[in-house]
């Protein structure tokens, strides 16, 4: 029995427009209700493959 759902495509388009709106990976996860965690490893596996180790853009510098 999985508890994990996958994410839709609905969902990973959101994520997309979210990231290039600017949105860090907090606040994705929040707008979507998902663990950020889950945010990271699909930007990292599936929007921007060959990129690993650079999610570090994806936050906010203050």
């Amino acid at each position: 029995m999985n508890k994990y759902k996958r994410l839709s495509l609905e969902e990973r388009a959101k994520i997309e427009v979210l990231r290039d709106s600017g949105y860090t990976l907090t606040e994705i996860a929040w707008k979507i209700g998902r663990h950020k965690s889950t945010i990271s490893r699909e930007l990292i596996s599936k929007i921007l493959p060959g990129r690993k180790g650079q999610f570090n853009r994806f936050y906010k510098k203050t």
